[in-house]
């Protein structure tokens, strides 16, 4: 927990939790200027970002609302955290300049675990993309829809990932008449069952015999 001022720069508190989060007790933090608690590029930013939320400041319509940020900061220990700052703006009353009011904690381990399923769907998608077998995701509640399908499909279906994106019904429409109750069954089963054949109308109009594997 902290609080700013806005024409200094520099902080007018800082909660000892500080220490925690970067390893400087709160005497240190208030005797440097605010940009020694954020890396160079940031601190270069959130001036700007001072200007521009002081220029929309409005204390009398309560436009003062809360905002939310995600800022890279130096600790002592010659190391960097992601911090999550949620912060508004207040005028203080006797000194009559505007404050920031701040609240700062450690995102570190949300953003290693956001960075983590970045690059799982990196992978997911050049595997999939480098594949001759049609791979998709779809989607059963809470409305129907296709949320991947990779570019074979066109190769295969004649069909495009976007039409199958667009019509969540495509399969169930080329699907050959003779074999739509299997695959209505198949989409049914709530466990993981043997490949079935499949026979498909292509887009231009010839049959195609495939066997699909569904994984719940």
């Amino acid at each position: 927990v902290w609080t700013l001022d806005t024409e200094t720069l520099r902080f007018l508190y800082v909660s000892p939790s500080v220490k925690q989060l970067r390893g400087y007790t709160p005497e240190e933090v208030m005797s440097e200027p605010m940009d020694a608690a954020l890396t160079p590029e940031h601190a270069a930013y959130v001036r700007q970002l001072i200007d521009k939320r002081i220029a929309l400041f409005d204390e009398k319509s309560g436009r003062n609302e809360y905002r939310t940020d995600e800022l890279l900061q130096p600790c002592k220990d010659g190391s960097s955290v992601w911090t999550e700052v949620i912060t508004k703006y207040c005028r203080n009353p006797k000194s009559k300049r505007i404050e920031v009011h701040g609240v700062t904690r450690n995102i570190a381990e949300r953003r290693r675990a956001e960075e983590a399923l970045r690059e799982s769907e990196r992978k997911f998608r050049f595997l999939t993309e480098k594949t001759n077998d049609l791979i998709y995701l779809y989607r059963l509640k809470p409305d129907l829809g296709f949320e991947y399908v990779s570019p074979s499909a066109e190769r295969i279906t004649g069909y495009t990932p976007d039409e199958h994106y667009n019509d969540p019904q495509l399969g169930f429409k080329i699907v050959h008449p003779d074999d739509a109750h299997l695959l209505q069954i198949f989409l049914d089963r709530k466990v993981n069952t043997a490949p079935i054949a499949l026979r498909w109308r292509k887009k231009d109009g010839s049959i195609i015999w495939t066997e699909i594997e569904n994984i719940p």
